[in-house]
């Protein structure tokens, strides 16, 4: 069921881009291959903005394309579902590795593709963390949480939410209680959320 749902999504947001850019004829042929567009496209709007609240609200405007009578389900599916497309993707910017190996839409070319996923300790992985868990700090800043002690134990409940693997859970909790404050302060002099990681060598 939860498969189903994440595809929907993903086909929304290839026919939404395909809305603007339209694609060459043949381009889309398989559920495969509009499986990896609507990933790219994901991954666009994150990299944009990786708060869960922004991505959600982009997504939902996938809504509008579809008959008046069922944009109140999609609204709702998007709503509850989101995170967990998120997931798939937080850990891996690899559309390819996303519809094959985690939503099993594609079949892998070949059994040494699976044993290429990024490790935790990679830069990019733990880059794509720092970056996810600052946007949402600054989100829930946005909301009104700025308090300390909000803010730290929600942004420690979204890496436990948020994150697929145990250990991304510990590097997101880590990047929070030890890098947060001087993120943001980062983040407040005007760098964006990927160069403020980085002055913390996290990308």
């Amino acid at each position: 069921m939860l498969k189903s749902l994440l595809v929907v999504i993903l086909f929304l947001a290839v026919f939404s881009n395909a809305a603007r850019v339209p694609p060459k004829e043949g381009d889309i042929t398989t559920a495969c291959e509009i499986c990896e567009l609507g990933v790219r496209f994901i991954i666009e709007v994150a990299q944009k903005n990786s708060s869960i609240t922004y991505v959600t609200e982009e997504l939902q405007h996938l809504c509008y394309i579809i008959p008046r009578g069922l944009q109140g389900a999609c609204q709702e599916v998007i709503s509850q579902y989101t995170p967990d497309l998120i997931r798939l993707i937080i850990t891996s910017d690899n559309p390819e590795e996303v519809c094959s190996n985690q939503l099993d839409i594609c079949s892998s070319s070949s059994s040494s593709d699976s044993d290429n996923v990024e490790n935790v300790g990679d830069d990019a992985t733990t880059c794509r963390i720092c970056t996810f868990i600052l946007n949402d700090a600054i989100a829930i800043m946005k909301a009104g949480g700025s308090r300390a002690e909000h803010l730290m134990g929600a942004l420690n409940s979204d890496c436990s939410r948020y994150m697929p693997d145990p250990a991304n859970t510990i590097t997101c909790q880590y990047i929070v209680n030890t890098s947060m404050k001087q993120l943001l302060a980062y983040n407040k002099k005007g760098l964006d959320t990927v160069a403020a990681c980085g002055q913390c060598l996290y990308c």
